[in-house]
Protein backbone atom coordinates (compact mmCIF):
# COMPACT_ATOMS: atom_id res chain seq x y z
CA UNK A 1 0.00 0.00 0.00
CA UNK A 2 2.72 2.31 0.50
CA UNK A 3 4.11 1.89 -3.62
CA UNK A 4 3.18 3.74 -6.14
CA UNK A 5 2.54 0.48 -8.27
CA UNK A 6 -1.01 -1.02 -8.85
CA UNK A 7 -1.72 -4.60 -9.25
CA UNK A 8 -3.56 -5.29 -12.76
CA UNK A 9 -6.09 -7.64 -11.69
CA UNK A 10 -9.39 -6.78 -12.87
CA UNK A 11 -12.72 -8.24 -12.41
CA UNK A 12 -14.96 -8.34 -16.31
CA UNK A 13 -18.38 -8.87 -16.89
CA UNK A 14 -20.49 -8.86 -20.02
CA UNK A 15 -24.07 -9.24 -20.30
CA UNK A 16 -25.33 -9.05 -23.75
CA UNK A 17 -27.68 -10.33 -26.74
CA UNK A 18 -27.91 -9.73 -30.40
CA UNK A 19 -30.96 -9.81 -33.27
CA UNK A 20 -29.24 -11.00 -36.54
CA UNK A 21 -31.83 -11.62 -40.01
CA UNK A 22 -30.39 -12.76 -43.43
CA UNK A 23 -32.20 -11.89 -47.08
CA UNK A 24 -31.55 -13.99 -50.19
CA UNK A 25 -32.22 -10.83 -52.52
CA UNK A 26 -31.94 -12.80 -55.56
CA UNK A 27 -29.53 -15.62 -56.68
CA UNK A 28 -27.31 -13.64 -56.79
CA UNK A 29 -26.89 -11.40 -53.49
CA UNK A 30 -26.88 -12.64 -50.21
CA UNK A 31 -27.12 -9.77 -47.47
CA UNK A 32 -26.43 -10.34 -43.61
CA UNK A 33 -27.29 -7.72 -40.40
CA UNK A 34 -26.76 -8.12 -37.15
CA UNK A 35 -27.26 -5.43 -34.07
CA UNK A 36 -25.69 -6.48 -30.66
CA UNK A 37 -25.87 -4.78 -27.21
CA UNK A 38 -23.86 -5.45 -24.43
CA UNK A 39 -23.46 -4.17 -20.92
CA UNK A 40 -19.65 -4.22 -19.81
CA UNK A 41 -17.83 -4.00 -16.48
CA UNK A 42 -14.32 -3.60 -15.70
CA UNK A 43 -13.22 -3.29 -12.25
CA UNK A 44 -9.49 -3.12 -11.75
CA UNK A 45 -9.73 -4.99 -7.59
CA UNK A 46 -6.13 -3.12 -6.35
CA UNK A 47 -7.18 -1.18 -3.01
CA UNK A 48 -6.18 2.05 -4.82
CA UNK A 49 -8.27 1.95 -7.57
CA UNK A 50 -11.89 2.21 -6.17
CA UNK A 51 -15.02 1.98 -8.23
CA UNK A 52 -15.31 0.71 -11.38
CA UNK A 53 -13.41 2.03 -14.04
CA UNK A 54 -15.76 0.76 -17.01
CA UNK A 55 -19.46 0.65 -16.97
CA UNK A 56 -20.36 0.79 -20.58
CA UNK A 57 -23.80 0.53 -22.67
CA UNK A 58 -22.71 -0.53 -26.34
CA UNK A 59 -24.63 -1.36 -29.63
CA UNK A 60 -22.38 -2.48 -31.87
CA UNK A 61 -24.28 -2.83 -35.36
CA UNK A 62 -22.74 -5.34 -38.35
CA UNK A 63 -23.72 -5.55 -42.32
CA UNK A 64 -22.55 -8.22 -44.63
CA UNK A 65 -23.01 -8.57 -48.13
CA UNK A 66 -21.68 -11.34 -50.51
CA UNK A 67 -22.48 -11.53 -54.35
CA UNK A 68 -21.66 -14.34 -56.74
CA UNK A 69 -20.97 -12.76 -60.28
CA UNK A 70 -20.76 -16.00 -61.86
CA UNK A 71 -19.57 -19.42 -61.05
CA UNK A 72 -15.88 -19.17 -60.15
CA UNK A 73 -16.22 -15.27 -58.98
CA UNK A 74 -17.42 -14.23 -55.41
CA UNK A 75 -17.49 -10.34 -54.18
CA UNK A 76 -17.89 -10.08 -50.20
CA UNK A 77 -18.59 -6.38 -48.50
CA UNK A 78 -18.69 -6.33 -44.65
CA UNK A 79 -19.02 -3.37 -42.10
CA UNK A 80 -19.03 -2.98 -38.39
CA UNK A 81 -18.63 -1.83 -35.43
CA UNK A 82 -16.95 -3.71 -32.21
CA UNK A 83 -14.86 -3.67 -29.19
CA UNK A 84 -12.88 -4.88 -26.76
CA UNK A 85 -11.32 -4.27 -23.04
CA UNK A 86 -8.45 -2.36 -22.89
CA UNK A 87 -7.19 -4.87 -20.77
CA UNK A 88 -6.56 -8.08 -23.06
CA UNK A 89 -2.59 -6.46 -23.90
CA UNK A 90 -1.20 -6.49 -20.61
CA UNK A 91 -0.31 -10.33 -20.33
CA UNK A 92 1.60 -9.41 -23.28
CA UNK A 93 3.65 -6.83 -21.42
CA UNK A 94 4.02 -8.83 -18.44
CA UNK A 95 7.21 -10.50 -20.31
CA UNK A 96 8.41 -7.11 -21.23
CA UNK A 97 8.24 -5.25 -17.74
CA UNK A 98 10.90 -5.37 -14.89
CA UNK A 99 8.77 -7.28 -12.52
CA UNK A 100 10.22 -5.31 -9.92
CA UNK A 101 8.33 -2.31 -10.76
CA UNK A 102 5.19 -3.40 -11.48
CA UNK A 103 2.31 -1.21 -13.11
CA UNK A 104 0.63 2.27 -12.82
CA UNK A 105 -3.35 2.15 -14.21
CA UNK A 106 -5.20 4.89 -16.20
CA UNK A 107 -7.93 3.10 -17.79
CA UNK A 108 -11.46 4.40 -18.49
CA UNK A 109 -13.41 3.35 -21.25
CA UNK A 110 -13.15 0.30 -23.80
CA UNK A 111 -11.55 -0.08 -27.12
CA UNK A 112 -14.21 0.96 -29.92
CA UNK A 113 -13.62 -0.17 -33.60
CA UNK A 114 -14.96 0.64 -36.69
CA UNK A 115 -14.26 -1.44 -39.66
CA UNK A 116 -14.92 -1.99 -43.77
CA UNK A 117 -13.55 -4.58 -45.63
CA UNK A 118 -13.89 -6.10 -49.49
CA UNK A 119 -12.73 -9.32 -50.64
CA UNK A 120 -12.68 -10.98 -54.03
CA UNK A 121 -12.33 -14.60 -54.44
CA UNK A 122 -12.01 -16.78 -57.14
CA UNK A 123 -12.35 -20.84 -57.24
CA UNK A 124 -12.47 -23.19 -60.14
CA UNK A 125 -11.15 -26.53 -60.71
CA UNK A 126 -7.65 -27.32 -59.19
CA UNK A 127 -7.11 -23.67 -58.10
CA UNK A 128 -8.22 -21.02 -55.42
CA UNK A 129 -7.65 -17.26 -55.19
CA UNK A 130 -8.59 -14.05 -52.85
CA UNK A 131 -7.52 -10.84 -52.54
CA UNK A 132 -8.72 -8.22 -50.17
CA UNK A 133 -8.52 -4.92 -48.39
CA UNK A 134 -9.78 -4.02 -44.93
CA UNK A 135 -9.38 -0.97 -42.95
CA UNK A 136 -9.89 -0.24 -39.23
CA UNK A 137 -10.10 2.28 -36.66
CA UNK A 138 -9.96 2.22 -33.28
CA UNK A 139 -10.17 4.74 -30.51
CA UNK A 140 -9.12 4.56 -26.82
CA UNK A 141 -6.25 2.14 -27.98
CA UNK A 142 -4.64 0.43 -25.34
CA UNK A 143 -1.01 1.46 -24.99
CA UNK A 144 2.28 1.65 -22.51
CA UNK A 145 3.31 4.52 -21.35
CA UNK A 146 5.57 5.73 -18.12
CA UNK A 147 4.83 8.00 -15.53
CA UNK A 148 7.71 10.84 -14.70
CA UNK A 149 8.55 8.69 -11.81
CA UNK A 150 9.33 6.09 -13.92
CA UNK A 151 6.31 3.61 -13.81
CA UNK A 152 5.21 1.63 -16.12
CA UNK A 153 2.09 3.18 -16.99
CA UNK A 154 -0.98 1.16 -18.38
CA UNK A 155 -3.38 3.48 -20.35
CA UNK A 156 -5.61 4.52 -23.60
CA UNK A 157 -3.94 6.90 -26.81
CA UNK A 158 -6.09 10.24 -27.52
CA UNK A 159 -6.19 10.25 -30.99
CA UNK A 160 -8.12 7.78 -33.51
CA UNK A 161 -5.42 5.09 -34.79
CA UNK A 162 -6.16 3.55 -38.16
CA UNK A 163 -4.42 0.30 -39.77
CA UNK A 164 -5.08 -1.02 -43.22
CA UNK A 165 -4.17 -4.41 -44.66
CA UNK A 166 -4.00 -5.94 -48.02
CA UNK A 167 -3.45 -9.57 -48.51
CA UNK A 168 -3.70 -12.27 -51.18
CA UNK A 169 -4.21 -16.00 -50.92
CA UNK A 170 -3.73 -18.60 -54.06
CA UNK A 171 -4.35 -22.42 -53.32
CA UNK A 172 -3.24 -24.73 -56.42
CA UNK A 173 -3.91 -28.62 -56.24
CA UNK A 174 -1.44 -30.68 -57.95
CA UNK A 175 -2.61 -33.46 -58.87
CA UNK A 176 -3.98 -35.76 -56.32
CA UNK A 177 -1.62 -35.58 -53.59
CA UNK A 178 -0.14 -32.46 -53.51
CA UNK A 179 -1.38 -28.74 -52.38
CA UNK A 180 0.74 -25.64 -53.22
CA UNK A 181 -0.24 -22.29 -51.45
CA UNK A 182 1.07 -18.75 -50.90
CA UNK A 183 0.13 -15.84 -48.89
CA UNK A 184 1.28 -12.12 -48.66
CA UNK A 185 0.02 -9.85 -46.69
CA UNK A 186 0.80 -5.71 -46.01
CA UNK A 187 -0.09 -3.77 -42.53
CA UNK A 188 -0.39 0.36 -42.69
CA UNK A 189 -0.15 1.21 -39.53
CA UNK A 190 -0.73 5.01 -38.80
CA UNK A 191 1.91 6.99 -36.55
CA UNK A 192 -1.03 6.59 -33.52
CA UNK A 193 -1.38 2.87 -33.85
CA UNK A 194 2.30 2.60 -34.15
CA UNK A 195 3.07 4.58 -31.21
CA UNK A 196 0.48 1.78 -29.01
CA UNK A 197 2.93 -1.40 -29.83
CA UNK A 198 5.89 -2.24 -27.17
CA UNK A 199 7.18 -4.17 -30.17
CA UNK A 200 7.51 -3.51 -33.79
CA UNK A 201 4.92 -5.23 -35.56
CA UNK A 202 5.09 -7.14 -39.12
CA UNK A 203 4.43 -4.59 -41.86
CA UNK A 204 5.41 -6.84 -44.97
CA UNK A 205 4.92 -10.82 -44.80
CA UNK A 206 4.51 -13.55 -47.15
CA UNK A 207 4.42 -17.77 -47.14
CA UNK A 208 4.80 -20.87 -48.96
CA UNK A 209 3.39 -24.02 -48.46
CA UNK A 210 3.61 -27.29 -50.09
CA UNK A 211 1.54 -30.19 -48.32
CA UNK A 212 2.49 -33.51 -50.29
CA UNK A 213 0.73 -36.58 -49.58
CA UNK A 214 2.37 -39.93 -51.67
CA UNK A 215 0.61 -43.07 -50.74
CA UNK A 216 1.40 -43.24 -47.05
CA UNK A 217 3.76 -40.13 -46.54
CA UNK A 218 2.74 -36.87 -45.57
CA UNK A 219 5.45 -34.04 -46.38
CA UNK A 220 4.90 -30.68 -45.38
CA UNK A 221 7.15 -27.47 -46.11
CA UNK A 222 6.71 -23.97 -44.81
CA UNK A 223 9.02 -20.82 -45.99
CA UNK A 224 7.99 -17.65 -44.20
CA UNK A 225 9.45 -14.10 -44.95
CA UNK A 226 9.17 -10.93 -43.11
CA UNK A 227 9.88 -7.89 -44.52
CA UNK A 228 12.35 -4.63 -43.25
CA UNK A 229 11.43 -2.29 -40.98
CA UNK A 230 12.41 1.19 -39.66
CA UNK A 231 11.85 0.99 -35.59
CA UNK A 232 12.22 4.48 -35.64
CA UNK A 233 8.81 4.40 -36.26
CA UNK A 234 8.19 2.67 -33.46
CA UNK A 235 10.38 5.04 -31.17
CA UNK A 236 12.94 2.77 -30.57
CA UNK A 237 16.45 4.22 -28.98
CA UNK A 238 18.91 1.36 -27.86
CA UNK A 239 22.73 0.84 -27.20
CA UNK A 240 25.23 -1.50 -27.60
CA UNK A 241 26.95 -0.26 -24.48
CA UNK A 242 26.84 1.81 -21.30
CA UNK A 243 28.37 4.44 -22.59
CA UNK A 244 25.17 5.09 -24.76
CA UNK A 245 28.03 5.87 -27.58
CA UNK A 246 27.37 2.78 -29.96
CA UNK A 247 23.70 3.05 -31.28
CA UNK A 248 22.11 -0.07 -32.39
CA UNK A 249 21.25 -0.66 -35.34
CA UNK A 250 17.60 0.99 -36.10
CA UNK A 251 16.68 -0.71 -39.71
CA UNK A 252 15.80 -3.63 -39.18
CA UNK A 253 16.92 -6.68 -41.92
CA UNK A 254 13.90 -8.94 -43.98
CA UNK A 255 14.40 -12.28 -42.86
CA UNK A 256 13.09 -15.90 -43.89
CA UNK A 257 12.51 -19.06 -41.88
CA UNK A 258 11.94 -22.49 -43.01
CA UNK A 259 9.47 -25.13 -40.93
CA UNK A 260 9.52 -29.09 -42.21
CA UNK A 261 7.61 -32.01 -40.85
CA UNK A 262 7.73 -35.48 -42.53
CA UNK A 263 5.41 -38.48 -41.75
CA UNK A 264 4.96 -42.00 -42.28
CA UNK A 265 2.09 -43.91 -41.55
CA UNK A 266 2.29 -47.80 -40.40
CA UNK A 267 -1.25 -49.34 -41.42
CA UNK A 268 -4.35 -47.63 -40.49
CA UNK A 269 -2.92 -46.14 -36.79
CA UNK A 270 0.67 -45.64 -36.58
CA UNK A 271 2.61 -42.67 -37.51
CA UNK A 272 5.66 -41.85 -37.28
CA UNK A 273 6.73 -38.23 -38.03
CA UNK A 274 9.81 -36.00 -37.34
CA UNK A 275 9.97 -32.18 -38.14
CA UNK A 276 11.96 -28.99 -37.45
CA UNK A 277 10.64 -25.23 -36.85
CA UNK A 278 13.40 -22.85 -37.85
CA UNK A 279 15.10 -25.30 -40.16
CA UNK A 280 18.12 -23.25 -40.93
CA UNK A 281 18.49 -21.06 -36.86
CA UNK A 282 18.04 -17.74 -37.86
CA UNK A 283 17.60 -15.68 -34.72
CA UNK A 284 17.87 -12.20 -34.37
CA UNK A 285 21.07 -12.49 -32.46
CA UNK A 286 22.84 -14.05 -35.25
CA UNK A 287 22.52 -9.82 -36.84
CA UNK A 288 23.35 -8.15 -33.39
CA UNK A 289 26.71 -6.76 -32.73
CA UNK A 290 26.50 -7.49 -28.93
CA UNK A 291 24.04 -9.38 -26.76
CA UNK A 292 23.65 -6.81 -24.60
CA UNK A 293 21.24 -4.15 -25.34
CA UNK A 294 20.55 -0.67 -23.13
CA UNK A 295 18.34 1.89 -23.73
CA UNK A 296 19.19 5.58 -23.13
CA UNK A 297 19.28 5.53 -19.59
CA UNK A 298 21.88 2.77 -19.31
CA UNK A 299 19.14 -0.43 -18.36
CA UNK A 300 18.55 -3.25 -20.02
CA UNK A 301 16.47 -2.76 -22.93
CA UNK A 302 13.82 -5.89 -23.27
CA UNK A 303 11.87 -4.06 -26.05
CA UNK A 304 14.49 -4.38 -29.07
CA UNK A 305 12.78 -7.43 -30.79
CA UNK A 306 12.49 -7.36 -34.36
CA UNK A 307 13.18 -10.74 -35.33
CA UNK A 308 12.94 -14.17 -34.39
CA UNK A 309 14.63 -15.28 -30.34
CA UNK A 310 14.11 -19.01 -30.42
CA UNK A 311 16.73 -21.13 -32.79
CA UNK A 312 15.96 -24.16 -34.19
CA UNK A 313 13.67 -27.20 -32.46
CA UNK A 314 13.94 -30.53 -34.05
CA UNK A 315 10.96 -33.01 -33.00
CA UNK A 316 9.94 -36.65 -33.25
CA UNK A 317 7.16 -38.72 -32.34
CA UNK A 318 5.18 -42.23 -32.55
CA UNK A 319 1.42 -41.91 -32.87
CA UNK A 320 -1.26 -44.61 -32.22
CA UNK A 321 -4.50 -44.84 -32.72
CA UNK A 322 -6.97 -46.86 -30.38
Amino acid sequence: PNTVFVADSFDYDVRGFYIQDSFNVSDSLELQMAMRFDQVEADFTDPSKPGTEIDSSIVSPRFDMRYFHNDAWTSRFSFGRGYRAPLSFFETDHGILDAALGFDVDINDLERSVSASYSLAYAQDAMTASMSITHTDVDNLSSLDETPAGVPLLTQLDGTAGVTAFDVAVGYQIGDTATLNFTASKFNHDEVFKSSFGIATFEEQANVTLDWDPADWEVYLSLSWVGSRNLRDYGYDAFNDLAATSAKPLDAPAFTWVDLRIAKDFGERSTFYIGSNNLFDYTQAGDENTPLMFDADGAFDVAYIYGPLRGREVYAGFQYAF
